[in-house]
């Protein structure tokens, strides 16, 4: 692994889902960078739909919930 991209998100799931598929777009090889969404949202919902936003299975992806 090259490089890990740090996203952090607050109740922001549209500007995140943009961001993802950006992600998923890049020309690296997936295997070549992770994906780190630092997710601070205030509720349940927001918290689960940041979980089912996961890029490819080929995509390193971890989500830290603070």
């Amino acid at each position: 692994m090259r490089l890990s991209v740090i996203i952090p998100t607050c109740n922001r799931i549209e500007v995140l889902k943009q961001t993802l598929s950006a992600m998923e777009n890049q020309t690296l090889q997936k295997y070549d960078f992770e994906i780190i969404v630092v997710d601070v949202s205030t509720d349940a919902y927001h918290r689960k739909k940041v979980l089912e936003h996961q890029p490819s299975e080929q995509t390193k992806f971890k989500v830290l919930t603070l």
